[in-house]
């Protein structure tokens, strides 16, 4: 029997001239019926009896309140459908559309069956389901959207049911358990897993990954939601992935959020002889300056060194692993040289994009909490993120001594141009006091200096102790859901000096390492938990000198006249250099500040209210290159009688620019300085040009033509 109307259950009898409808308060299905209409549900129940199923061939399917009884609701079109339920129930759903049955609200089902070919898209949507998936060789396409399962009795989801095995957010609600079914048929997460009720024990069955691609990586969510519940649990493996984006073959931080794999079985992708390349697009080539390398599980012997190590605080070294067949697991995770997957072998291959993985068990409240790190006074201990997730670092327990800041590896600081290696350098993060971190010298992965103190999935991380010794520890509310970085708003609490050091190339700078000053009277002058020691590498690197330790940050009392700033330049190569100054609030003291060069006995004054630059080369002379060339100086401000200076600039016809300026009262005048800038802020010398000096107090001018302006915005400042 077929019943070709749009049935519209309303509470109340309407009349709606003109059209062919039917109006209930509820309708019995006590056969099979077939609606070539929308199916629209309005303030009313919709009963489908058992054993029997209405057919929606035609539209959509709109409802504002739920299906009720055990019968099923048909979804067979042959173009897209929406099923657009506002958050309410259909207790049974089958799905025929083989071109999109598309959820496009909130909806909760009962069970829901796959015809074979037939798809199921939840874009953005939350779909609920409470009982079972049957599948028919269909597909659900979760792939950025959120499937809760909050059943009653026991339920159970295969990888092959999703797209891709894919599902963007995958939320666990059913006390009664859940488990990952089939063999080898992984579900892939791609945004968060999250528990949503009390005592629910996901069961892997090995079949749970972690994605993580060049766009997002996913994670395990706090499994307690902030406190509100307990007793969660994943019972069996899980892999875990970090994706390594393609930049030039540089160190690495990263630790394994898993346990029970060996380093060959997960990073070398269990290969069983060297070089050998079993999955395409992970893993990567492990070796050693151990004689006998490949009899113990690496890909190579390199004299040079190792290219996987673990930190040694005692004393304070590195030290390569003795075999890739130990336990990956280390809660102090590893410095390793990452040059792409496992194809790349070769001294000159280009280096890849890849993405190492982990498959164990991981940490968890419910019998495998995180072991607590132990930090000496004085010294650095490397710490490995224990979970499936970023972490926000102010929310780490830290005791005794141990500072609120950190420090990570930043792969890509210092590539590019010709940068002397290339490898990455440390990147310190301070607490700004409103829950944000400050990096320094910032830049490479890291554009915005101001962040949220997110330590990634899969990375490792340095922290100190100063004063006392104390420990890191771990719990799950310390798990955030987004590792974005987060711009804050300015804070105006401190006065500030970064030096920021750029190796010259040709064609642009290199951002090397850099220094921070800040400035406050509740600061102290010597050494305490406020100021940041300095991890340096192997690299060119900056470090400020204070009462004999080498600092990355410097918080310190307000300076005065007669004040200087130490630091040490190390590892200098015979190159051209820059620091770029850049200072904030310090000008409201009414001081000045100089950059004394001990080499070239000169000194460059600094600006204090805007960005300034300085460049110098290091040569064969050994003072060009001592590490302590260069120190800062602040002395009483010092006014020149020039007065009445009036600057402008022109554009010519033949691109180039012509500044000009007048001046009066040129007294104890040397030269003026010509700068120019492409953004307003940061400002570079192009020449100089000696004045007309005469005392008879006459108005004088002076032009000079830019013969390389370009062809944008050009700004210029005369000193």
């Amino acid at each position: 029997m077929e019943v070709m109307v749009h049935i519209l259950l309303l509470k109340d009898k309407q009349v709606i001239k003109n059209y062919s409808k039917v109006f209930l308060t509820i309708l019995v299905l006590q056969f099979h019926y077939c609606l070539r209409a929308q199916l629209f549900i309005n303030n009313s129940k919709l009963y489908i009896s058992p054993n029997a199923t209405l057919f929606v061939k035609k539209q959509d399917v709109i409802g504002n309140y739920s299906i009720v009884g055990t019968g099923t609701l048909y979804i067979n079109a042959s173009t897209s459908q929406q099923i657009n339920m506002n958050g309410n129930t259909i207790p049974n759903l089958k799905v025929d559309n083989t071109v999109n049955a598309n959820i496009s609200s909130t909806c909760q089902l009962g069970t829901l069956t796959l015809q074979p070919s037939s798809l199921v898209t939840a874009n953005n949507q939350l779909l609920k389901i409470s009982s079972s998936i049957t599948n028919s060789s269909g597909k659900m396409d979760i792939s950025n959207g959120t499937l809760e399962l909050n059943g009653t009795s026991a339920q159970s989801i295969a990888g092959s049911t999703f797209l891709n095995k894919t599902i963007k957010n995958l939320k666990l609600s059913n006390p009664a358990g859940i488990s990952l079914s089939g063999t080898n048929d992984t579900v892939k997460i791609s945004g968060v897993l999250n528990f949503g009720s009390n005592n629910v024990t996901l069961t892997t069955n090995g079949n749970l990954t972690i994605a993580s691609t060049a766009s997002k990586t996913g994670c395990v969510a706090d499994m307690t939601s902030n406190g509100l519940y307990t007793g969660n649990s994943i019972s069996g493996n899980v892999t875990v992935e970090r994706y390594i984006p393609i930049h030039s073959k540089a160190w690495q931080l990263l630790t394994a959020p898993t346990s029970g794999q060996s380093i060959r079985e997960s990073w070398q992708e269990n290969a069983s002889t060297p070089n050998e390349n079993l999955s395409p697009g992970y893993g990567t080539q492990i070796t050693s300056n151990i004689s006998n390398a490949t009899s113990l599980g690496f890909d190579a012997y390199t004299p040079g060194g190792a290219s996987l190590k673990t930190y040694n605080s005692s004393n304070v070294s590195w030290d390569g692993i003795s075999s890739t067949n130990s336990g990956i697991a280390n809660t102090k995770g590893y410095m390793i040289f990452v040059r792409g997957d496992r194809s790349v072998s070769g001294l000159n291959q280009i280096a890849n994009a890849t993405i190492l993985r982990t498959k164990g068990t991981l940490c968890q409240p419910n019998g495998n909490p995180p072991a607590s790190i132990n930090v000496e006074n004085g010294k650095f201990e490397c710490v490995g993120n224990p979970y499936a997730s970023a972490i926000d670092f102010s929310k780490v327990t830290k005791t005794g001594g141990v500072q609120n800041l950190f420090y990570v590896w930043d792969p890509i600081l210092t590539t590019g141009g010709s940068a002397s290696n290339g490898y990455g350098a440390y990147q310190t993060f301070v607490a700004n006091g409103n829950g944000t971190y400050h990096s320094i010298p910032g830049g490479g992965s890291f554009p915005t200096n101001d962040v949220a103190g997110c330590i990634q999935s899969g990375s490792a991380f340095f922290v100190s102790a100063s004063g006392s010794s104390g420990s890191v520890s771990f719990a799950e509310n310390n798990k955030v859901e987004t590792s974005a970085l987060v711009t804050r708003e300015v804070n105006n609490f401190f006065k500030r000096l970064e030096i920021k050091m750029s190796l010259v190339d040709t064609n642009s700078a290199v951002l090397l390492d850099g220094i921070m000053y800040d400035f406050d009277s509740s600061y102290s002058n010597e050494i305490d938990v406020f100021d940041a020691r300095k991890l340096t590498s192997s690299n060119e690197n900056i470090a400020i000198v204070s009462n004999g330790i080498n600092l990355a940050v410097e918080r310190r009392n307000i300076v005065n006249a007669g004040d200087s700033l130490i630091f040490n330049l190390n590892h200098l190569k015979r190159k051209t250099y820059r620091f770029d100054f850049n200072s904030s609030g310090i000008d409201e003291w009414s001081i000045e500040a100089k950059l004394i060069d001990r080499y070239l006995q000169n000194s460059t004054r600094i600006e204090l209210n805007a960005n300034s630059a300085f460049e110098f080369t290091s040569t064969d002379d050994p003072l060009s290159y001592a590490a302590d060339r260069f120190y800062i100086i602040f002395s009483e401000p010092s006014t020149l009688p020039l007065s009445n200076i009036h600057v402008s600039a022109l554009r010519n016809k033949d691109k180039t620019v012509t500044v000009s300026w007048t001046a009066t009262n040129e007294i104890n005048l040397n030269y003026y300085t010509i700068e120019k800038s492409n953004n307003g802020k940061t400002f570079t010398e192009i020449t100089q040009q000696n004045p007309v000096i005469t005392s008879n107090g006459l108005e004088h001018y002076y032009s000079f033509i830019d013969l390389k302006a370009s062809n944008a915005i050009n700004y210029y400042r005369i000193k």
